[in-house]
């Protein structure tokens, strides 16, 4: 019983985070721009001699104003100054957004996150019913 009620506070708590606070940015990041890299920054080869991360500085223009922003996480594809960025920003603060290319790490987190929260609720209703 104990057990049972462990599991399932943990698979609450999971799935509350993921329904009030994970993804909030991408809600509130609506209108679609594109922007263009105009530097690329290179992380050190970390002590376990995995190779360096690239990110990317970012411009782009939203009415008239023109705002430079970091990817948020290194990017698996090799891409160079001058190229195109898809990105997404928010209407009433056009700093605030977050690249298209970034949501391959975060959607695998979203299932991760998901997927334990759903084993959580299982191993709870198994422990209930045993």
């Amino acid at each position: 019983m104990l057990k049972g009620l462990f599991f399932l506070v943990i698979g609450v708590i999971i799935t509350i985070y993921m329904l009030l606070f994970h993804d909030k940015k991408r809600k509130k990041c609506t209108q679609r721009t594109i922007g263009r890299i105009v530097e690329c920054l290179k992380t050190a080869d970390n002590e376990h001699g995995d190779a360096a991360m690239d990110y990317y500085i970012v411009e782009y223009e939203v009415a008239g104003k023109v705002y430079k922003n970091e990817t948020g996480c290194e990017i698996a594809k090799a891409r160079a100054i001058g190229d195109d960025m898809e990105l997404f920003y928010e209407p009433d603060n056009p700093a605030n957004c977050f690249f298209t290319i970034d949501n391959d790490g975060k959607r695998f987190l979203k299932v991760t996150l998901w997927s334990f929260s759903l084993l959580m609720f299982a191993t709870a209703a198994f422990c209930f019913l045993k």
